[in-house]
């Protein structure tokens, strides 16, 4: 029974540690080369360990777990602290450091007051490191103020800069966002070729070359043939006998002869058209027609 009471209590304390927030560290530097050497060496003493107060008490309630600052004692840290002459140096030196939170305090001395006391101006900054990388600052007067007073004061300003600051992210930094990755688009399909319409060829008209010579030589013979009947037209049929002028009958072939003339010229026209505008390849044929007073020529090159 005695065992099972001890452990437990161990593990009760055990839990019990683990909802504490573990001890932070706070670097902290004071400037006090404006004042006179026996205020500044009452300010030196205990200055900093008041300003790691007030940042502590309202980082627990705003946690609502205990925070503990522990003041780096290291003069070297402290120095370096000291001679940052801007916020961005304070922040390098959190990380290098490697403290939770650096803070930057100045103690001026302004004019005396009526009764014989000063007046100060106090000024702080507090600075965070990786990965939140902020800074801080607040600044007040303290009229006629002694040691106690201003201790007070810079007490003060850590508080009103403690509400501000939020340690949960340097304790548990998230992992970065991975990086989105750009997918390409795939390239679009090939355009099908254009089409291309062609016009349907013309249909050739044509008239065969022996054709129109044919009607051409038929169209001749037929044209000579008139022109050979109209030349016998009104002489006799026979030989006049001793004695006689002329025979009793004669040849009447006018009309006859006049319609071969006319239908042979017809056909001679239509093969020369067929032969020059129809024919059946490009040629340069070179076609020429006479006619005499009993005759019709025709004369080419095909």
């Amino acid at each position: 029974m005695r065992t099972f009471f001890t452990t437990a209590l161990l593990l009760l304390l055990a839990s019990s540690r683990t909802f504490a927030a573990a001890p932070g560290k706070v670097a902290i530097a004071v400037d006090t080369s404006s004042l006179k050497p026996k205020l500044a060496k009452e300010l030196q003493d205990g200055i900093a360990s008041e300003v790691a107060t007030g940042l502590g008490e309202v980082l627990s309630s705003l946690l609502k777990t205990r925070v503990e600052l522990a003041v780096v004692p290291d003069v070297k840290v402290t120095q370096q602290v000291m001679d940052c002459q801007d916020a961005e140096c304070l922040e390098d030196l959190a990380q290098t450091a490697k403290v939770d939170l650096v803070a930057q305090v100045k103690v001026l001395a302004k004019k005396r007051a009526r009764r014989g006391k000063r007046s100060y101006t106090i000024s702080m900054i507090v600075a965070q490191g990786d990965p939140n990388r902020q800074a801080w600052n607040e600044q007040s007067e303290c009229k006629a103020c002694g040691s106690g007073d201003i201790k007070h004061m810079a007490s003060l300003l850590a508080s009103t800069i403690a509400e501000r600051i939020d340690l949960r992210a340097t304790r548990t930094a998230p992992p970065p966002a991975p990086k989105p990755v750009v997918v390409a688009p795939p390239p679009p399909p090939p355009s099908p070729p254009p089409v291309v319409s062609t016009p349907a060829p013309k249909p050739v008209r044509y008239i065969p070359r022996a054709l129109s010579i044919s009607a051409m030589v038929g169209g001749a013979a037929l044209a000579g043939t008139g022109i050979y009947l109209l030349s016998r037209n009104g002489e006799g049929t026979c030989d006049p006998a001793a004695g006689q002028r002329e025979c009793e009958r004669v040849y009447d072939t006018k009309a006859f002869g006049t319609t071969l003339l006319v239908g042979g010229g017809a056909a001679i026209v239509g093969g020369l058209v067929g032969l020059v505008f129809f024919p059946p390849v490009a040629s340069s044929s070179r076609v020429a027609l006479g006619f005499t007073g009993n005759s019709i020529s025709v004369r080419g090159a095909f």
